[in-house]
């Protein structure tokens, strides 16, 4: 809430705690988000919206290196509201191309887990 208050934008603020597809719907209106929670943050890259990552914990970091998305994360003892702006205003000029590029990034992630779920559930189920 810090961040929302110290960038005004409270009221964008998406609370949802029970199912994720009511809130990735909500965030595929977004030109962009900023997120300290970590599934939130996973969940609008889930709608290919161009998010920055707060960091609070190497986890986020470590997600976001998974996707090669480590210049989006910002620590939150360096946070910045005007500089998180700027890089807001940034992509919107570049949205589609910046939403593509997130889009091959999940699904190649996807596919890596698909493949790893697939392989142990094939030895869980051979033993």
């Amino acid at each position: 809430m810090r961040a929302a208050r110290e960038s005004d934008t409270t009221g964008h603020v998406i609370c949802a705690h029970d199912r994720p597809e009511p809130y990735i719907d909500a965030a595929e209106t977004l030109t962009a988000f900023v997120g300290m929670k970590l599934h939130a943050t996973i969940l609008s890259l889930c709608a290919h919206v161009p998010s920055i990552m707060l960091e609070y914990n190497a986890k986020c970091m470590d997600f976001m290196l998974s996707i090669g998305r480590q210049e989006d994360v910002v620590r939150t003892d360096r946070f910045k509201a005007d500089a998180a702006w700027s890089q807001v205003k940034a992509w919107s000029d570049r949205r589609k191309e910046v939403s593509g590029r997130i889009r091959a990034a999940m699904d190649t992630l996807k596919a890596f887990h698909l493949k790893e779920a697939a392989s142990i559930s094939e030895k869980l189920l051979s033993t």
